[in-house]
């Protein structure tokens, strides 16, 4: 269930912002973590709690195009069309940078990504510290990004990240991120997400393949439905699959939805929860989605990073 943040709990997270505490937030699909894009060493305190590696770029989060125009050096008819179309929304643009964009959040590039969420409480918190918010997933790196509060306090001390609980976000991909070149047939997709090279007036050959991030374990082991009889899967292990009826396994088994956009809503979740009820020795077991569409790419190669495949 859904619940919303009052105004009081809004402005308590806007304090911890500005105090250079680091504050968790809902998005439209997950939490995000984020610190004031001003503040260089809360910036520099993400990379730390979540082990990242500091030539990854964070994304800064907008309260719609007027502040996405302060932190790049120019802002281009494409981009006015996408924000019109997209914002808020699950879209990343990412553009040349101006100097109110510190070198420590984009990973010392040149270039910065923008997304103005579509969510109600994190466009409040937005407009209640009045500058954007520079922050990535709320989840240590390599592990299931977050969609519920619970999640994030499991991976982070209170006393490290203050949660602005608004009940479980609404989950999916993570978003969609576009870098626009100097002109539309130059725009690539560096991350596939719920926005479509389609639906960006793009074709296949402009979204780039493999994941522009390293991970240092698997977390889940990627499987076919005839896998699982040939495999010595360990004990306490559970399967996620999302075809029915489940193949045949032995230990705990998570159901989730054979249609794309539902299957990407409820992913991260069931990774969660998988990863809360195996034993110690066992594995998170996923049956690897065959299915044609881009929907179904984008969350191939999530699963892929949490596979450690790319």
């Amino acid at each position: 269930m859904t619940t919303a943040a009052s105004d009081s709990d809004v402005q308590a997270a806007a304090d911890a912002l500005r105090a250079g505490t680091l504050v968790a937030f809902p998005t439209e699909t997950v939490y995000g973590l984020g610190a004031l894009i001003t503040d260089e060493a809360a910036i520099r305190r993400i990379y730390d709690v979540k082990s990242r590696p500091r030539s990854q770029a964070l994304l800064a989060h907008v309260s719609g195009v007027p502040m996405a125009r302060t932190l790049v050096e120019d802002w281009p008819e494409r981009a006015d069309a996408l924000a019109r179309q997209f914002w808020p929304g699950p879209l990343t643009m990412v553009l040349r940078k101006s100097p109110h964009a510190p070198d420590i959040a984009t990973g010392g590039g040149t270039t910065i990504g923008l997304r103005c969420p579509d969510h109600d409480v994190a466009l409040r918190l937005i407009d209640a510290v009045g500058d954007a918010i520079a922050g990535t997933s709320a989840n240590r790196s390599g592990e299931p990004s977050p969609v519920t509060p619970e999640q994030v306090r499991r991976a982070f001390e209170p006393d490290v990240v203050h949660v602005l609980d608004a009940g479980r976000a609404p989950g999916g991909l993570e978003s969609t991120v576009l870098l626009l070149g100097d002109s539309e047939r130059d725009d690539r997709i560096l991350r596939p997400g719920p926005i479509g090279a389609a639906a960006l007036g793009l074709d296949s050959s402009q979204t780039l393949t493999g994941s522009q991030e390293q991970r240092d374990q698997a977390i889940v082991r990627l499987v076919s439905d005839e896998d699982l009889n040939q495999v010595n899967v360990p004990n306490g292990s559970v399967l996620i699959t999302h075809h029915t009826p489940a193949p045949r396994f032995d230990g705990a088994c998570v159901q989730l939805p054979p249609e794309a956009e539902a299957y990407s809503r409820e992913m991260y979740d069931a990774i969660h929860r998988a990863t809360a009820s195996r034993s110690d020795r066992g594995w998170i077991l996923v049956v690897e989605p065959q299915e044609a569409g881009e929907v179904w790419d984008a969350i191939r190669q999530r699963l892929n990073r949490l596979s450690g495949k790319n």
